[in-house]
């Protein structure tokens, strides 16, 4: 694209970045055996009910972070968003779940349906950070560079140990040309 737009540097900056941070992010989980792979879940709706497949591009940063995705399926549509039921989700045993809805994320904790999912018992829920728009996916994009970074930290701070903040910032500023305060970075990690 930098080709054809004639900006061949910028071009080269970004994907060099991306390139990158696959790298490093490979480097870091890569290592890790299957059977040690955190399991997550990612709902991807109000009430938590709909997920998308393991090796749906809907959950490509969960995958490249090192995620064990508990949905397992072919994908049948483009969509995704594949209705599960509590129950479930309660026999996959999720490690963390991962939440495209901030209102599911914040309620989850006391709906009494969710109590028995093992993510909830020991409250690994993380929302999405989606600003300007979605981290991991809808739509998939470059912000995957930096979700898979989120994620990986997440899953697995001792094998990625990076300063989010940091990144977060020379992420807005290479790619969308942002210089983010502290403020703005605590209003995207929240």
């Amino acid at each position: 694209m930098g080709e054809i737009l004639g900006e061949d540097e910028r071009g080269k900056a970004l994907s060099g970045y991306i390139e990158d941070a696959l790298s490093r992010v490979h480097a870091a989980v890569d290592p890790i055996p299957e059977s040690k792979r955190v399991t997550v879940y990612y709902a991807e709706s109000r009430d938590g009910l709909a997920t998308d497949c393991d090796r749906s591009f809907h959950a490509e940063a969960i995958r490249q972070a090192g995620g064990s995705n508990v949905y397992r399926c072919a994908q049948n549509d483009i969509m995704g968003l594949d209705k599960v039921s509590i129950e479930q989700v309660a026999l996959f045993a999720p490690d963390f779940i991962i939440a495209q809805d901030p209102h599911f994320a914040a309620n989850v904790l006391t709906d009494p349906r969710w109590r028995h999912v093992k993510a909830v018992i020991d409250k690994k829920i993380h929302v999405v950070p989606a600003i300007p728009f979605n981290w991991i996916d809808r739509p998939p994009s470059y912000m995957e560079a930096l979700g898979m970074q989120w994620l990986a930290h997440l899953f697995y701070p001792q094998a990625f140990p990076i300063d989010m903040r940091d990144e977060t910032k020379r992420f807005y500023k290479l790619f969308l040309m942002v210089d983010l305060s502290d403020a703005d970075v605590d209003h995207l990690l929240q």
